[in-house]
């Protein structure tokens, strides 16, 4: 009666610790999906401003039409072109660039 008690128990264990697994798994995966999402929309937006921005690098840029209808959703990114080119000669304004950090 004992050891089965203790299989039981040990059973139990297993299948908890078979379940808690399974759960970690799903928030894992579910936060990767999140990251993967982020850096698509990262690489979505560096594609949009080389399309509105790509005249200041040579690169042919699309009709002004369609620059005008998508300038609007760019601002921000525009006043981030403007502070960063306003202190390109500080070096920690390169490290924090280099790091990715918004101030």
């Amino acid at each position: 009666m004992r050891s089965l008690q203790q299989r039981n128990n040990a059973l139990s264990k297993v299948s908890n610790a078979i379940k808690s697994l399974f759960k970690y798994h799903e928030d894992f995966m579910r936060y990767e999906s999140t990251r993967s999402m982020y850096n698509e929309y990262a690489e979505l937006l560096n594609i949009f401003l080389i399309l509105i921005f790509g005249n200041l690098i040579g690169v042919p840029s699309p009709p002004l039409s369609i620059t005008l209808r998508l300038l609007p959703y760019a601002v921000d990114e525009l006043r981030y072109f403007v502070n960063k080119a306003g202190r390109t000669e500080d070096l920690i304004s390169d490290l924090v660039d280099a790091f990715n950090l918004e101030i």
